[in-house]
C-alpha cells in the first residue's frame, strides 16, 4: 500500500475538524478525498463576497448618477436650497420682457441676514430675490452665478457684495476653508484656478469618484438624511428659515452675550486681519462676476456689506484704505455704481459686528432702495 495514498489530505482534515466543531459530527469525504460541505461552504463564500462587491459597486455608480443629476440635493446643499426657493419665482426664467424689473443679490451670510428682498421689492417696484448663501465669498458667488445663467435664470439686475473678509491675499484662499470639492461641478475647479486658486481635481470628477459616492459626499448626504450627526446641529443649510424670497431674518444678540459674540468673529477674521491686503483669487473673482454681468447685459452694482464700528477698526487705516480704493477701482472699471454700506447700520443692529438683526436688515434694506433709486434716475 502506498503510503502517500493513506495519507490524509491536510485541507480536508482541517475542513473536517471546523466542520465538526461547528455542527458537532464529522463530515464524509467524497470519492475525490475532499469534504463535500467544505467545498460547498468555500463556494458560497467565494460567491457572496462577489455578489456583495457587485452590490455595492452598482450602489456606488447609481447614487453618483443620482447626485450628478441632481435627483437628490446633497451634491451642493447650499445651493439645491435657494435653487428650490428661486423657481417658486418663474418670471427669473423667462426670456420674456418682465412686468417689473427682476432684481437679484448675490453673496454670503451678511448678504443672507440683510438684504429684505420682499420689502425692497415693494419700495423699488420690482422682483426681487435674495440669492445670499452661508459662507459663500465671491468665488462661490461667481461659481453660482455661472450655474444660473446656465439654467436660464435672467436678472435685469445684480447686487454684486463685496465682502472685505474675503477679497484678502491668503493661501489657501479663506474662502476655501467653507468651498468643499465635493460642492464642486465638472468645470468649476478650472474657474477657480483661473482666479489664481490652486485647488486640485475632486475625487468625484475622475473615473475613482464613481467607487467611492457615500464618502466623496458624506457630508451632503448627512445634510439631507441625518443632519443631527454633522459636527453643526443645525446642518449645511438653514431649511424653514429662508422666507419665500430667499431672506432669513436675523436673531438679537443681548447685551451681556455681545462681547462673545464680537470675540468670535474677531477670532475667525484673525488670519486675513493680521496683515490685510486685498487681492488674489477671491477679488478676481469679483471681477469675473461684474464681467458675466457685463457680457450677459445684467446690470450690475457693487455693495460693501455693513460693519460694526469695532469690525472697521480691526482692520486699521492701510486696510480700510485698501477697502476704499479696490471697490473705487471695480466702479471705474466696470462703469458701476458703489454703495458703501459699511456705516449704514448702527453698531446696535448687529447680532455680531457684521451680521444684521432684523432691525439691521430693514435698516439696510429701505437706505439700499432709496439710494438705488436715486442712482437710477441720474
Amino acid at each position: 500500500m502506498n503510503v502517500t495514498d493513506a495519507t490524509p489530505n491536510i485541507r480536508t482534515v482541517m475542513i473536517r475538524a471546523v466542520r465538526k466543531r461547528l455542527i458537532g459530527r464529522e463530515v464524509g469525504p467524497l470519492p475525490n478525498g475532499r469534504g463535500s460541505v467544505g467545498r460547498c461552504s468555500v463556494n458560497r463564500a467565494r460567491r457572496a463576497v462577489v455578489v456583495g462587491l457587485v452590490v455595492f459597486f452598482t450602489a456606488q455608480v447609481l447614487m453618483s448618477v443620482a447626485i450628478r443629476r441632481e435627483w437628490v440635493p446633497v451634491g451642493d446643499p447650499v445651493f439645491a436650497e435657494k435653487i428650490a426657493l428661486l423657481r417658486q419665482h418663474p418670471q427669473f426664467f423667462t426670456t420674456d420682457t418682465p412686468v417689473t424689473p427682476r432684481v437679484l443679490m448675490l453673496g454670503s451670510s451678511r448678504t443672507h441676514l440683510a438684504f429684505d428682498a420682499a420689502k425692497f421689492a415693494t419700495a423699488t417696484n420690482t422682483t426681487a430675490f435674495n440669492f445670499g448663501c452661508p459662507a459663500a465669498g465671491p468665488m462661490t458667488s461667481a461659481l453660482y452665478l455661472r450655474r444660473l445663467r446656465a439654467m436660464g435664470v435672467t436678472p435685469d439686475f445684480v447686487f454684486v457684495e463685496f465682502h472685505p473678509g474675503f477679497l484678502t491675499l491668503t493661501d489657501p484662499p479663506f474662502e476655501g476653508q467653507w468651498l468643499h470639492a465635493y460642492r464642486l461641478r465638472h468645470g468649476e475647479p478650472d474657474h477657480l484656478r483661473r482666479f489664481g486658486w490652486n485647488i486640485p481635481t475632486p475625487p468625484h470628477h475622475s473615473w475613482t469618484g464613481w467607487g467611492k459616492t457615500t464618502w466623496d459626499f458624506r457630508f451632503g448626504l448627512l445634510n439631507h438624511y441625518a443632519p443631527g450627526v454633522l459636527p453643526c446641529p443645525f446642518g449645511l443649510t438653514v431649511g424653514a428659515r429662508n422666507d419665500p424670497f430667499g431672506y432669513v431674518e436675523g436673531i438679537e444678540t443681548k447685551p451681556a452675550d455681545m462681547p462673545r459674540a464680537l470675540k468670535r468673529t474677531q477670532d475667525q477674521y484673525a488670519p486675513v486681519l493680521k496683515d490685510y491686503h486685498i487681492g488674489g483669487p477671491g477679488f478676481e473673482a469679483l471681477r469675473d462676476i461684474l464681467t458675466v454681468c457685463r457680457d450677459a447685459n445684467i446690470r450690475a452694482a457693487i455693495v460693501v456689506t455693513p460693519e460694526a464700528t469695532v469690525l472697521r477698526s480691526w482692520y486699521r487705516a492701510e486696510g480700510n484704505a485698501d477697502i476704499a480704493t479696490f471697490a473705487k477701482r471695480l466702479t471705474q472699471e466696470f462703469g458701476v455704481p458703489l454703495y458703501d454700506a459699511r456705516d449704514w447700520v448702527p453698531d446696535g443692529a448687529f447680532a455680531d459686528g457684521h451680521h444684521l438683526t432684523a432691525r439691521g436688515a430693514t435698516i439696510f434694506t429701505e437706505r439700499l432702495a432709496v439710494e438705488s433709486q436715486q442712482n437710477g434716475r441720474r
